[in-house]
């Protein structure tokens, strides 16, 4: 009877070996779009997004999906990201040009950092219109808004410092498409007659 429970619990063993995943086999990856990559609960585009990694980020690859998912560690929880958009080798960022002239912006001069392209920028305040029944609330990271500061942006984390025309916001805010950067300004007038308009976006934070 004492030989066959150490088979059994030698035989669970090497199943439970074979079964879990391994993290030996976890190799270094990086994120290649320069808009960002998004990770997700599971391994498809239909799953809730957690976040989004910028440009270049470094992340730790467990394993590959049948789908080419990978999955990959991120602040020690598990998310699956689309692997055809992670790149083996790590990448330098983007040349930083001195001065540069924007259409409809005036030349500005860049601080460090990388360019994420032409996004599409617009303006809201904290009024009723603009906000709905969230006016006067905090923004989705907790912070209260302010002008010259906040930025509304799905692509990034909260807290990351952005370029626009020269002059620099923070991350602090949701509620906007990929693609897009609606900046906080003091008043609906200042937001409707800011309007709307194509500019670069500088990741320098």
């Amino acid at each position: 009877m004492n030989n066959f429970k150490k088979k059994l619990a030698t035989t669970v063993t090497l199943l439970t070996v074979l079964l879990t995943p391994t993290l030996a086999n976890a190799e270094t990856k990086y994120v290649e779009p320069t808009i960002g990559l998004n990770y997700r609960v599971g391994n498809s585009t239909n799953t809730k997004k957690i976040g989004a990694l910028p440009y270049g980020s470094s992340v730790e690859v467990l394993e590959i999906t049948d789908n080419n998912w990978a999955k990959v560690k991120i602040d020690d929880q598990m998310f699956y990201m689309s692997n055809e958009y992670l790149s083996d080798v790590p990448l330098v960022p983007e040349p930083i040009l001195q001065s540069q002239s924007i259409e409809s912006s005036p030349v500005t001069t860049s601080y460090s950092g990388y360019s994420l392209g032409t996004y599409r920028i617009t303006h809201y305040c904290g009024c009723v219109s603009c906000n709905g029944s969230w006016a006067g609330s905090p923004t989705a990271s907790g912070a209260y808004p302010v002008a010259g500061r906040t930025v509304a942006m799905a692509d990034l984390p909260f807290g990351t410092e952005v370029e626009i025309n020269g002059q620099i916001y923070t991350v602090e805010d949701r509620g906007v498409p990929s693609g897009c950067v609606d900046i906080y300004v003091d008043n609906h007038s200042e937001a409707l007659n800011s309007g709307m308009y194509y500019a670069e976006v500088r990741v320098v934070g």
